[in-house]
This record gives structure tokens, C-alpha cells and sequence, in this order.
């Protein structure tokens, strides 16, 4: 993970002249959110509303989108 923060990350790829939907994708990619679901708990029942996918050594990683 990068040393800057997301927010900064944003704003300098926005003002290199990214689009907004390519400088979303970079900082989905560089700033993963991730989480942890009990084995007693349906992820659906969590609250989360993004999508997410298995990483085989990050276990289950979510994407905001």
C-alpha cells in the first residue's frame, strides 16, 4: 500500500489528466478495503453493498465501487 493517502492519490492522478472512472479504478486497486465476516454471519447480513472477490493470500478483498 502506497504512503499517501487515498484522498491525495485521487487528486494527483485527477490533475495528471486521469478520468474520474480511471483515477476510481487506480485507488480501488492501490487501497483495498477489506473485511471480516464470522462464520456465524452471512456476509449479505453485514451491511456491505460493494462487490468483492477471493485473493488467495488476502482471503476476501471488497472493491468499493
Amino acid at each position: 500500500m502506497p504512503c499517501t493517502p487515498a484522498s491525495e492519490m485521487a487528486i494527483a492522478l485527477m490533475g495528471a489528466g486521469f478520468s474520474a472512472t480511471d483515477t476510481s479504478d487506480a485507488v480501488n486497486i492501490l487501497y483495498p478495503i477489506t473485511m471480516t465476516v464470522q462464520a456465524n454471519k452471512a456476509w449479505q447480513a453485514s451491511g456491505l453493498k460493494k462487490s468483492f472477490f477471493y485473493h488467495p493470500t488476502k482471503k476476501f478483498v471488497v472493491e468499493k465501487r
